[in-house]
């Protein structure tokens, strides 16, 4: 058996930024695969901002959704309650994203944004037991910044990005991930922060 070769390597990751991370393979396949799965994932930094938002409390404004599409009245009052418990765990995160122009806190608040927007009620009713949870969002995030996630990828479950995708109503996540592109080019056209100061001074709706 080949022996595996182990080192340190800085890789790109779904957020544009770059991460070292340890590869360790016995093949280029394997290597390949490593790379490319940590290329899905966010960064350190942006992964800990996206928790960091997630345990956002607070006041949050009451949000309007639209309606539920159903077979029978009975299937939408049940999808439609499904739909308001995540809204009551999801409204912080979108009050504390409003105006936050970083382009993760932004992909935070398309992301929760989107998943709101889902209509179809055998999406909620399949998901019901789907935990919202940090590592979810994450995952989320990192699907707007791709656009995508690889398949059988986990995150691809519960995914609202993926579930608009392959509906008729494409086009709310086409906009959603044209709008985080544009976030991050105009990060990256910005002039830069000011100097750090001395040590001694110190529409919500859809």
């Amino acid at each position: 058996m080949l022996s595996k070769t182990t080192y340190p390597a800085e890789v790109g990751r779904a957020c544009r930024h770059k991460d070292t991370i340890t590869l360790s393979y016995r093949s280029v396949s394997e290597k390949t695969t490593q790379v490319l799965n940590a290329g899905s994932h966010l960064c350190g930094s942006c992964a800990d901002l996206v928790k960091e938002l997630f345990e956002a409390s607070g006041p949050s404004a009451a949000i309007e959704m639209p309606p539920i599409v159903a077979k029978s009245e009975k299937q939408a009052g049940y999808a439609s309650r499904m739909r308001a418990r995540t809204a009551a765990r999801l409204a912080p995160i979108l009050e504390a994203t409003r105006d936050d122009p970083r382009p993760t806190a932004f992909a935070v608040h398309q992301a929760c944004k989107l998943m709101l927007s889902v209509r179809r009620a055998d999406f909620w009713l399949n998901n019901k037991d789907a935990p919202i949870t940090a590592s979810w969002l994450q995952g989320q995030v990192a699907a707007l910044y791709l656009g995508r996630l690889p398949s059988k990828d986990p995150r691809r479950e519960n995914s609202p990005i993926l579930e608009l995708m392959e509906s008729p109503y494409k086009a709310i996540a086409e906009d959603a991930v044209a709008a985080v592109r544009l976030a991050i080019a105009q990060e990256k056209d910005s002039p830069p922060p000011p100097p750090p100061a001395p040590k001694d001074e110190f529409d919500f709706g859809f």
